[in-house]
């Protein structure tokens, strides 16, 4: 079994149980957990989730979870969120009014751009691709072909302050938007590593 031990937050939202069935399916230890001491000692944390942006948010208020995550972030321990739980990295929403986030990224989430044709949310499988000159190397996408295909399923994108902070776009309609993160040890994926076969396997790893 991986050294790596990760802690899946439970604030109430996520595809938890898929997503652990996608670790132990590539022998990697984790716990759904919103413990405290248990997330603080992982060596990996994955912040999952589902739904609208506000809600989340007050779901990990609720529970106490919003330092918590943010002090294992700024431990310099890998983190990563997953859909919502990207989302929720940046620092606001205009999702159904203005809400913050846990800003440990700088940007914004938006609605997707509709059009004739297109079908928001989208659901649907979808290719990654690079922006100019940015390289996988060293990042969650290490080891995945240029255009590989992963499952997304939103009607919300982000929009980060620094380019430098995007390491793969998407298009779908009208839109091309900016569907992996990485600044240092924090990553973020719009779409569902846990649904997306190989390849999100390949990320998990």
């Amino acid at each position: 079994m991986s050294s790596k031990s990760v802690a899946i937050v439970d604030y109430g939202v996520g595809n938890l149980f898929n997503i652990q069935r996608a670790m132990d399916y590539i022998d990697v230890k984790s716990k759904v957990t919103r413990n405290k001491k248990e997330i603080m000692e992982a060596s990996h944390l994955l912040l999952p989730g589902v739904g609208a942006f506000g809600p989340g948010m007050d779901y990990l208020k609720n529970y106490e979870l919003v330092d918590t995550v943010k002090e294992f972030a700024n431990s310099g321990k890998p983190t990563m969120g997953i859909c919502l739980g990207m989302q929720l990295l940046l620092s606001i929403s205009h999702e159904g009014g203005d809400h913050h986030g846990l800003n440990l990224i700088k940007g914004d989430v938006s609605p997707m751009s509709r059009g004739k044709g297109i079908k928001i949310p989208q659901i649907t499988w979808n290719a990654l691709t690079p922006p100019e000159g940015v390289t996988w190397k060293g990042t969650i996408l290490e080891g995945l072909d240029l255009g590989s295909y992963v499952y997304f399923l939103h009607g919300y994108k982000v929009n980060v302050e620094d380019k430098n902070d995007c390491i793969a776009e998407t298009e779908y309609g009208y839109n091309k938007f900016c569907s992996v993160l990485k600044r240092e040890n924090i990553s973020g994926c719009q779409f569902h590593p846990e649904t997306s076969s190989k390849n999100g396997l390949k990320i998990f790893k």
